[in-house]
């Protein structure tokens, strides 16, 4: 079963919840949508208590609802074509994640190392991935181990961190600031050879800036658009 999941809490976030789940409706998205608007999943702990853990609990409904291909949506994002394509990698290579340029060393606080038993220098070599769009399959075995990896950081502590460079997090020169389940994720991906990382405007794409002004054309190969801030 394909499902796709989102939490959209406090500010705007609700609304983009609701956009995105309307616009899956009226691309003629067929699988399951796991929105949660305005509310979090049950038991899951505020966002300042645990820094996106809703991301994890979201998710880990979805599975034991019996879903086999999960795709996370954050509320920035909407829908402009049915995200079957992007379903389809994750079912034939067990995960769908995004590059997005930088790398781990610049946004794993030292706990977070720490409990990939990992350091610095061999975090920089793994590339960071952005979960505003990722997706796996408990079908696959990377997708798998990605999912229990990914529920088990979260119960840990591993998203936690500043989203402003503290040094507390880290003194390290090359660490910037936390990125939460951006980081975890990327790290459980480099770890477990999930080399195989899409692009920005393969199958997602920013579309326009902050005061709506159009700044890329869509592609034909564009399922999902990400702009937030909705109004």
């Amino acid at each position: 079963m394909r499902v796709i999941v989102n939490v959209g809490v406090g500010f705007w976030y609700a609304k983009g919840s609701m956009r995105l789940n309307d616009s899956l409706i009226n691309v003629g998205y067929k699988g399951k949508r796991q929105i949660y608007s305005g509310f979090y999943p049950n038991q899951c702990p505020k966002h300042e208590a645990n820094n996106y853990g809703f991301k994890a609990y979201g998710i880990r409904d979805a599975v034991e609802a019996g879903g086999t291909s999960i795709l996370w949506c954050d509320s920035s994002i909407y829908a402009v074509k049915s995200p079957e394509p992007i379903f389809d990698i994750i079912d034939s290579q067990g995960y769908y994640f995004i590059d997005n340029g930088n790398n781990c060393a610049q946004t794993a606080t030292d706990k977070c190392l720490t409990n990939f038993g990992i350091t610095r220098d061999e975090a920089e070599k793994i590339p960071e991935s952005t979960t505003c769009v990722f997706g796996f399959s408990m079908l696959h075995e990377k997708g798998k181990a990605f999912y229990e990896k990914f529920i088990y950081h979260e119960s840990i502590g591993s998203f936690n961190g500043g989203r402003t460079h503290r040094d507390e997090d880290s003194t390290d020169k090359r660490f910037w600031f936390s990125r939460h389940d951006q980081t975890v994720a990327s790290l459980i991906a480099g770890t477990t050879s999930m080399n195989n990382l899409n692009k920005y405007g393969d199958h997602v794409m920013y579309y326009s800036d902050n005061s709506g002004r159009t700044t890329n054309k869509i592609t034909d190969s564009v399922c999902l658009i990400n702009h937030g801030h909705v109004k």
